[in-house]
C-alpha cells in the first residue's frame, strides 16, 4: 500500500513536466493563435483597401508590428466583416486545411517580413491604444495592397487566379 501512495505521489509531477517539454513546440507560428479583429475600413488609392485592425498587445512598442501583421494575416485567412457602408469580404484562402497543407509557405512568409510589402501605410495619427488590465487594446487603419498580395499568392500556387474557373 505504502509503494503506491509512493508511484502516486509522482505520476502527477511527472505529467505536468513532461506535458510543459512537449507543448513547447506550440509556440512555432500557428494562424489560430492571433488575436485581432479586422473590418474594412475603406478603399484606398491604386488597389489599395484599408482595414481597422483591433490587436492586444503586451507592449505597446510592438503595436505597429503586430497591426500589419494582423491585418495581413486576415485578408489571407479571415476575411473581414462589413462597416460603414462597405462590403464583407472573403479571405483569400478560402479553404481552412490550405494553410496547414502550405505551412512552410506561410512560416517563411511571416517569419521573413515578406508581409511588409504588402503593407502600404498605417494611419499612426489614428492609433488608439487602450490599456487593459495586462494588455493594450489597439485599434488602427493599415492600408494593404490586396491586388499585389493575390498576384503573390496565385505565384506560389497557394490560390487560383481569378480567371481560372472561365479558362477551362
Amino acid at each position: 500500500m505504502n509503494i503506491i501512495k509512493q508511484r502516486c505521489k509522482w505520476n502527477i509531477p511527472l505529467a505536468f513536466f513532461l506535458f510543459c517539454c512537449f507543448s513547447s513546440k506550440a509556440a512555432e507560428y500557428q494562424p489560430d493563435l492571433y488575436r485581432y479583429e479586422i473590418e474594412t475600413a475603406g478603399l484606398g488609392i491604386q488597389d489599395n483597401m484599408l482595414y481597422k485592425i483591433t490587436c492586444w498587445v503586451k507592449n505597446p512598442s510592438s503595436a505597429v508590428e503586430t497591426a500589419s501583421v494582423n491585418a495581413i494575416h486576415g485578408v489571407i485567412f479571415s476575411g473581414c466583416s462589413a462597416s460603414e457602408g462597405m462590403p464583407a469580404q472573403t479571405p483569400l484562402v478560402k479553404t481552412p486545411t490550405l494553410s496547414k497543407e502550405q505551412t512552410a509557405y506561410f512560416d517563411a512568409f511571416f517569419r521573413d517580413r515578406k508581409y511588409s510589402q504588402y503593407i502600404v501605410s498605417i494611419a499612426r495619427s489614428s492609433m488608439k491604444v487602450i490599456k487593459m488590465k495586462k494588455q493594450y487594446r489597439i485599434e488602427v487603419v493599415v492600408s494593404v495592397n490586396k491586388r499585389k498580395l493575390r498576384q503573390e499568392l496565385e505565384k506560389a500556387g497557394i490560390i487560383q487566379k481569378l480567371g481560372a474557373v472561365f479558362e477551362k
